[in-house]
């Protein structure tokens, strides 16, 4: 009786294991692997070994493309070459469809080439695509006040408003007027309607925006002229903006501050008197003025001192800021 009890419990434990050796030796097709087992087949293949290593060879390579196109992209936006910097993005849109950056990147590429209504179009897409819309697309300050300018140039104005409205932290975020102080300098805190046409003043406001959002951070100092390049195009914006709008104490003040970052002293002196004379009673952007005109003036002392000393002329030493 207990030899035929053994038996029986023999054979039960090895009916019990059977599946579980040709589990492991994968004859099995019916008992569900594990995920070390898993692992194992896959160690053990050489064809899902292959196809693994085949597969993140492809991603590198992708994402090797990406880097080098977003490079060259971003490096001829900022000198200003506008046709490199377009084939750049031109050939990464379609690689990294997750984000819409490189269409905007387009735009700009193709609005410093003069072709606006290719740019809109690229802009209008980006916003509108996969469901979004201009609240949804999430942009950030300068996309939005690009789509703003070309909207309104192409004459329709309740999207130019939206899309201004919507610059950050200079209009309206998802229905809620959020302004801020930019560090301490003067807001750009233009508000416009969509049933009152201003389309001058939201011109000269979006090409302000454009360019104190564009402030390059490379600095170029080999320079024949002694001029930082690296602000030119953000210069240009601001200039549009004070020209379209002469009055416009605000649009001084930020093109003041590009020109003294482009080491353009006397001019950033001229800019920031415009902004004292044009100022009026709001002590906050006369305060801010002299304060980046302190070292402007000492810069431009500085230059005349080592100038008439050049010159054989002895003078006193220019005073320190």
């Amino acid at each position: 009786m207990n030899r035929l009890f053994t038996v029986a419990i023999a054979t039960t434990l090895f009916l019990a294991l059977t599946p579980m050796a040709s589990l492991c030796e994968g004859t099995n097709p019916h008992v569900q692997n594990t995920s070390s087992d898993k692992r194992k087949s896959l160690i053990m293949e050489p064809g899902l070994l292959h196809n693994s290593a085949a597969a993140r060879a492809v991603e590198r390579a992708r994402e090797d493309k990406i880097n080098r196109l977003d490079h060259e992209g971003s490096q001829a936006l900022m000198i200003g070459d506008y046709p490199a910097s377009a084939r750049a993005y031109r050939a990464l849109v379609p690689l990294f469809t997750s984000d819409i950056c490189y269409q905007e990147d387009l735009a700009y590429a193709l609005v410093g080439m003069g072709r606006k209504a290719d740019a809109l179009r690229e802009l209008h897409n980006a916003f509108y695509s996969q469901g979004r819309n201009l609240y949804t697309s999430g942009r950030d300050i300068k996309g939005y006040a690009t789509y703003a300018l070309l909207e309104d140039e192409a004459g329709n104005w309740k999207e130019a408003v939206l899309a201004y409205n919507l610059a950050g932290a200079y209009g309206q975020a998802h229905g809620t007027w959020a302004k801020t102080d930019n560090d301490g300098w003067p807001n750009i805190d233009i508000v416009f309607a969509a049933d009152k046409p201003q389309p001058v003043l939201l011109d000269a406001a979006a090409h302000a925006v454009i360019g104190t959002q564009s402030w390059s951070t490379t600095k170029i100092t080999s320079t024949n002229d002694g001029y930082n390049h690296g602000y030119d195009q953000e210069i240009a914006d601001l200039q549009r903006a004070v020209t379209l709008e002469p009055k416009w104490s605000t649009g001084w003040f930020y093109l003041g501050v590009a020109l003294k970052r482009a080491q353009r002293y006397q001019q950033a002196v001229d800019a920031f008197n415009r902004v004292i004379s044009l100022a009026g009673t709001d002590k906050k952007l006369v305060a801010e003025t002299n304060d980046e005109m302190r070292y402007a003036v000492w810069m431009v002392s500085r230059a005349r001192h080592e100038g008439a000393q050049s010159a054989g002329i002895s003078t006193s030493h220019a005073p320190a800021p």
